[in-house]
């Protein structure tokens, strides 16, 4: 049986259970170990990508909708770095939707999102952090990209394309395409803050983790 806030191995792969089913056998873990991001995590050319194609709450439809659109449109696997990277070490990991990547963050705060920020004490996720630690992973960081993409459009008719993110204390927006966000961090050491912030299809996130049921 498995208990949510521990890693284990799993058919090979080692993660960090955050849901599991009433007789405790089965459920959801998010991996120890961040995607690699050299580059842009979503997709390397703004100018290629010019649809909104991944819509759904299920991270594993976002992929096969990617995996369509590569097809189709005769691209590069390596202009969509994290799908890339999924379809070569895939083994049932898939990049959440932001809905549930909400619902890792909710389960890691015992809380819940309000007006899109989360505020919850740290100290669970600091033991959940020394577990990663100590099974060989990288502890959570400050941003972890979704696989839930938006789009807006100005005045002028011009679309720019972005993924929804959680980000941890952002002060402000930055040239990256981070859109306009200000938060005031807590003056409770043990209290961290993360918003659900749209971010540049072109934005690093070395904190981005794939999901995978069990």
């Amino acid at each position: 049986m498995y208990e949510v806030g521990h890693v284990y191995e799993i058919n090979g792969v080692k993660g960090l259970v955050y849901k599991v089913s009433p007789n405790q056998r089965h459920g959801m873990m998010i991996s120890i170990d961040c995607v690699p991001a050299k580059s842009s995590v979503f997709c390397t050319d703004k100018v290629s990508f010019d649809t909104v194609i991944c819509q759904s709450d299920n991270g594993k439809e976002n992929f096969a909708a990617i995996e369509k659109y590569i097809t189709d449109n005769n691209l590069s696997w390596d202009k969509f770095p994290v799908f890339q990277w999924i379809k070569e070490n895939r083994n049932g990991w898939y990049l959440p939707s932001i809905k549930e990547l909400r619902e890792v963050y909710e389960v890691l705060y015992e809380t819940t999102f309000v007006n899109s920020k989360i505020t919850g004490k740290d100290k669970k996720v600091k033991a959940i952090n020394k577990e990663i630690k100590d099974n060989g992973g990288t502890p959570f960081g400050k941003s972890m990209i979704s696989s839930t993409e938006f789009k807006i459009t100005n005045k002028k008719n011009k679309s720019k394309y972005y993924v929804f993110s959680i980000v941890k204390e952002v002060q402000s927006s930055s040239g990256d395409g981070l859109l306009a966000a200000a938060l005031t961090v807590a003056a409770n050491a043990n209290t961290d803050i993360y918003d659900i912030l749209i971010r540049s299809v072109t934005t690093k996130a070395d904190g981005t983790r794939l999901i995978m049921e069990f």
